[in-house]
């Protein structure tokens, strides 16, 4: 005679009550979560949570399109549900980036609430360390760069980053630099880019204004390829010779120490120029060869 096994039925009685209990508790939490995600979403859309006013601290020049960026940002919700307006969730540091690809003139970005209602967006611009123009200095005179090239010139940043046209009045202050395939402009809008690595630039920076600390007076450089160089400078004597003579070139590079041909450079100068003025000679040269140490080459008009 076979005993029934009440422990058994017992057992699924008890599996069965509990897959129930989790079916309905599982569809509890859903509906609940679904219930404050919903309540969550209305709140982001309250108007006293929205942010209406951007207030933005810049150039007039850049202002709008910073307003059009922000405004544009601001524009829909966070998977369908929740308002990107709202001024406890609005997207703040994807916005700071958008803004900061908006104008490459754009160095920072500062963002902070103004009440419940408005946005306050500091902006710093970029500050210009040095002059970059297209094209080659095949006009070497004292005033080549001012004149002709003019029309093709840009600011570069600290760090050598291409953003701006420059001004008819931006001084002698700036280092320059000519790069012969240059090509900033896509149609009237600037492609901002670098004029060469920062550290590459930061290289030829240093030595630029080393050798103007030290009283040579520099014009240019040009930037070829394999990071091989040359220096326009005026010659010592240049008012005392032709527009055609009162402008040297210095080979350089970056592939042997810097600051070593910059020193090679200086004592070659001073030395040259010491002993020209105790013969009562003029100094005008064609160009001088630093590249292979202290042993510096050169050819004198």
């Amino acid at each position: 005679m076979r005993i029934p096994n009440n422990k058994s039925r017992q057992s699924k009685r008890f599996i069965n009550r509990r897959r129930r209990t989790v079916v309905v508790v599982v569809i509890l939490v859903l509906v609940s979560i679904g219930s404050w995600t919903w309540t969550i979403s209305r709140l982001t859309d309250l108007a006293f949570l929205t942010i209406r006013n951007i207030e933005i601290t810049a150039d007039p020049d850049i202002s709008i399109v910073i307003d059009q960026t922000v405004k544009r940002s601001l524009e829909g919700q966070y998977l369908g549900l929740f308002s990107r307006s709202n001024t406890l969730i609005y997207p703040r540091l994807s916005l700071i980036d958008e803004i900061k690809s908006a104008d490459p003139r754009i160095e920072s970005v500062l963002i902070k609430r103004k009440g419940l209602n408005a946005l306050a967006v500091f902006v710093t611009e970029k500050i210009p360390a040095a002059i970059v123009c297209a094209g080659l200095p095949d006009e070497i005179n004292t005033q080549f760069i001012i004149s002709k090239y003019l029309g093709s010139c840009y600011w570069a940043d600290k760090n050598g980053f291409v953003y701006e046209k420059t001004s008819s009045k931006y001084g002698t202050k700036y280092n320059k630099y000519f790069i012969p395939d240059l090509d900033v402009l896509v149609g009237d809008s600037i492609q901002a880019m670098f004029a060469t690595s920062t550290d590459e630039f930061l290289l030829l920076q240093s030595f630029y204004d080393e050798i103007r600390e030290n009283n040579i007076d520099v014009q240019a450089i040009l930037m070829k390829e394999n990071r091989e160089y040359e220096l326009y400078i005026l010659n010592p004597d240049h008012g005392a010779v032709s527009d055609d003579k009162s402008m040297a070139v210095v080979y350089f590079n970056t592939s042997h120490s810097l600051p070593k041909q910059a020193s090679n450079l200086i004592s070659f100068w001073n030395s040259m120029t010491a002993d020209a003025r105790a013969r009562g000679e003029t100094v005008s040269f064609e160009h001088i060869d630093i590249r292979y140490g202290s042993n510096v080459s050169y050819k004198r008009n």
